[in-house]
């Protein structure tokens, strides 16, 4: 299901107030962050620890919502809508795209983050002293969070939305 090549030229939508507010925001930040970096770091690791002891339960169930209605989705009969025109056949194998899914997204995970990110968590845990077992364990958590279930389901949700939205609405 390939995208054919035009010639047309696309109009991009923008919504002005939106956009400048945006970019605005973004801009500040930056300076902000540029100009006071110990100030900033300070604020942002406070930031941090609010959302981790205030929302982290919340974070937590959001992601584990987004797995069960990734799968039950997929299981249900939704999970057969074809994505494109109702005569489309589709461009790639289950075998082939399975490949390209997991070269793309889940071999960089075991070639570097696998290893790195468990170490990088466990010198500079989230909690508590670094270098011990317990700094060891979170550094696991966190790397299951982040590529296990709930991280491809978080991707499999967003995914899925803007597939339906670009190929068949």
């Amino acid at each position: 299901m390939s995208v054919p090549i035009t010639s047309e030229t696309s109009s991009i939508r923008m919504n002005p107030p939106v956009f400048y507010f945006a970019a605005a925001f973004i801009l500040i930040f930056g300076v902000v962050v540029i100009a006071m970096p110990a100030a900033a770091g300070e604020w942002l690791l406070t930031a941090q620890n609010w959302a981790a002891n205030t929302v982290g339960w919340y974070y937590m169930l959001a992601m584990t919502l987004y797995l069960i209605f990734v799968v039950v989705t997929a299981l249900s009969g939704y999970g057969k809508i074809k994505l494109g025109a109702d005569h489309d056949e589709p461009e790639f194998s289950y075998l082939s795209w399975a490949g390209m899914l997991f070269a793309a997204g889940i071999s960089i995970t075991l070639f570097f983050f696998c290893v790195s990110e468990p170490l990088t968590h466990m010198l500079n845990p989230p909690q508590g002293p670094a270098g011990n077992a317990e700094a060891a364990r979170q550094g696991m958590q966190l790397l299951f969070l982040h590529w296990g279930l709930h991280g491809w389901g978080v991707f499999a949700f967003v995914g899925m939305a803007l597939a339906y939205f670009a190929y068949r609405a």
